[in-house]
């Protein structure tokens, strides 16, 4: 169908419209003839027995009923051979290409360089970017593939706006939003306020918020403030009037100590109604605020993958720590005294918020709270094999 596709390429082009092409690192048993090129150049990874190793393709629920090998990119040949095929697409008149998937190394795959899965599982994706890199132009990610000046600032500036955006893009199935994201999300099908909101919607009494042309608040709590221009380091931001505010991006600090979680340190309070100038914005950071008080649900921060774990592996899989919800609460103003919990859930008080966050086993988890005096912060985390619904009380 190579015509075809050429004729249609030149259709869209004529109408001003840039065409993408999609590659990933399988190829399917049903396309023979690449299929059996491949099989016959020993370009796959292999199994336990030195055969291609085949698993089922798992890119959506639609396509599941086929099965795929993965090009191993430890062998030189292989990586050529794919270069090719990249080269060919842009001789059909297509603009660019979307570059997916490469996490689903299987564990127990060998690569032509000696390594199993396991450690193949990251290197695997640094050597499948690199096949590509070193034959086209630097191509950024879903929104920046179509631009064709593309630079790393620019680049890592548009991976900041999509992290608020409110809708991320997964690989289970399709685009998702996160767990706190979906509550949200319902809130805002049911009064019509969006996950981003400008400060119109939540401050409409003030005007210097409600001028603001790329500040705005995210879901009810974070207020978050765009870098829109190259080679910009500093950033002003205005904090709404009656609000109390943290700024996090300039007080987060890697624990490096203990499970590579970012914390948030005590910092000052700073009341709302005024201008916080030259704020740091590299571009590592984004210029983000909090209101005071505010409940956040986390992620955890253990590495998961879409593959069944061994348990014998550090890998765990995304069903291990089963309904597992942690809950951060941003520093108080003020010092607690004491907590007390109402409802179906009983919260063990523990010593240490690394308690609260360790995985277990599904069976050995706990609902537990741990408060942090010096930092004023709670930690929890529940584990209910229901709704649930409870309470808490703190007694400042």
């Amino acid at each position: 169908h190579e015509a075809d596709i050429t004729a249609e390429n030149d259709a869209y082009h004529q109408l001003g419209v840039s065409t993408l092409c999609y590659f990933n690192p399988y190829v399917s048993t049903k396309y023979t003839r690449l299929f059996n090129e491949c099989l016959t150049n020993d370009y796959f990874l292999k199994n336990n027995s030195q055969l291609p190793y085949l698993f089922s393709y798992d890119g959506d629920i639609i396509s599941r009923h086929f099965f795929v090998g993965s090009i191993d990119f430890s062998n030189e040949n292989a990586g050529q051979w794919y270069q090719k095929q990249i080269a060919k697409s842009l001789t059909l008149g297509f603009d660019g290409f979307m570059l997916d998937f490469g996490e689903y190394t299987p564990i127990n795959s060998f690569a032509s360089n000696g390594e199993n899965g396991l450690s193949m599982h990251n290197h695997f994706i640094e050597l499948y970017q690199k096949t590509v890199y070193e034959m086209t132009i630097p191509i950024g990610g879903y929104v920046c593939e179509l631009y064709s000046n593309l630079s790393t600032e620019l680049l890592v500036r548009w991976l900041q706006i999509g992290t608020f955006a409110g809708f991320m893009h997964d690989e289970t199935e399709g685009s998702a939003c996160t767990q706190n994201h979906i509550e949200i999300a319902h809130e805002a099908h049911l009064n019509g306020l969006p996950l981003a909101r400008h400060d119109l919607l939540s401050y409409f009494n003030d005007k210097t918020a409600i001028e603001q042309e790329y500040a705005f608040t995210f879901e009810n709590d974070f207020l978050v403030s765009l870098v829109v221009n190259q080679n910009q380091l500093l950033q002003n931001i205005y904090l709404p009037q009656n609000e109390k505010w943290i700024d996090i991006s300039s007080n987060i600090q890697y624990d490096s100590g203990t499970d590579g979680r970012f914390r948030i340190d005590l910092n000052q309070i700073l009341s709302g109604g005024q201008w916080i100038m030259n704020v740091q914005v590299d571009l590592f950071t984004i210029l983000l605020f909090i209101r005071v008080g505010s409940i956040i649900p986390l992620l955890d921060p253990s590495v998961f993958t879409l593959n069944p774990s061994n348990k014998s592996t550090s890998l765990y899989n995304l069903n291990d720590p089963l309904r597992r919800l942690m809950i951060f609460q941003i520093p108080f103003e003020s010092p607690a005294h004491s907590f007390s919990f109402n409802g179906a859930v009983q919260f063990q008080s523990v010593e240490n918020w690394i308690t609260v966050v360790q995985i277990e086993p599904l069976a050995n988890l706990i609902d537990c709270f741990a408060y942090d005096q010096q930092q004023r912060v709670i930690w929890l985390a529940v584990t209910p094999q229901k709704q649930a619904l409870f309470e808490i009380t703190i007694d400042f």
